[in-house]
């Protein structure tokens, strides 16, 4: 009797094992399949999880690409900043010369791979001030070669 009792019991736990393992499989290539990465040049600022109202991660990304050439061309101070957006916890704001370029929402953030939003919002802006800095360098380098001949 105790033999079947057992015998049920690890049927049962190996059971929940292997549906866990497979729900937790399928949930990742759920996740996969909607990032979405922004990224520049060979830099990746940050990698869109979630939607916003109508808008897709694929949207938002490609919504961010079109202000980012925008605010970059515009430019001048080069100051990146992150804000975050009210009422708190709703997301954080990443800003080039106070010109918004994107946000970073709480579902963008991984925290099975380890990732926060403070480490997420650090990193983007890390990333655009190198975006901002290689892109001025390149275009003062063009026009210095210009102006002499």
């Amino acid at each position: 009797m105790i033999k079947k009792i057992i015998s049920m019991v690890l049927s049962c736990v190996l059971s929940l094992l292997l549906s866990s393992a497979w729900a937790a499989d399928v949930a990742s290539q759920v996740a996969v399949q909607d990032e979405f990465p922004l990224v520049v040049g060979h830099r990746t600022l940050t990698t869109f999880r979630v939607g916003i109202l109508a808008y897709s991660s694929k949207d938002r990304v490609e919504a961010a690409q079109l202000r980012l050439d925008r605010v970059l061309e515009a430019a001048r101070g080069g100051h990146v900043r992150s804000q975050p957006i009210a009422p708190p916890g709703t997301g954080v704001a990443i800003l080039l010369d106070d010109q918004l370029v994107f946000t970073v929402q709480p579902g963008d953030v991984n925290e099975l791979a380890g990732d926060t939003m403070d480490g997420m919002v650090e990193n983007a802006v890390t990333q655009l001030q190198h975006v901002y800095t290689e892109r001025t360098e390149r275009r003062d380098f063009r026009a210095r070669r210009i102006l002499l001949g």
